[in-house]
């Protein structure tokens, strides 16, 4: 539920700059997106951190835009890449607030399986 509420987020993001760029520019075809090579995650405090490094690579980008389109004098677009910074640190903040919230939870979740078993037991195959 939490990356599709994300991922919804994002898609509407996207529309509303293309959006803003086909008025802007006469923007006739999508540009192409690489999508990111995030490999194997193997908990989902993985896949969070990777979420969040790639909120920060667009974050980033975002800025240069803006730093572009304040040089070359496009005030309705820096106008537009401003809000749309303010809702990327937003998002940025909320899963960094998730990621902790996660991190948390596996060490309580560890904390309870190590009460839960008796002295000198393994727990998920790692010895007390």
């Amino acid at each position: 539920m939490f990356f599709e509420d994300i991922s919804e987020m994002k898609r509407d993001q996207s529309k509303d700059f293309l959006i803003f760029l086909r008025r802007c520019t006469g923007m006739d075809s999508i540009p192409f997106i690489q999508r990111a090579n995030i490999g194997h995650l193997k908990t989902p405090e993985d896949g969070l951190t990777c979420v969040l490094n790639l909120e920060e690579d667009l974050t980033r980008s975002i800025e240069d835009l803006k730093t572009s389109a304040s040089q070359a004098g496009e005030t309705h677009l820096v106008q537009f890449v401003e809000e749309l910074l303010i809702k990327q640190e937003k998002c940025k903040k909320f899963l960094e607030c998730h990621i902790s919230t996660q991190k948390k939870f596996e060490e309580y979740s560890w904390q309870r399986r190590l009460s839960e078993n008796p002295a000198g037991a393994s727990v998920s195959g790692k010895e007390t």
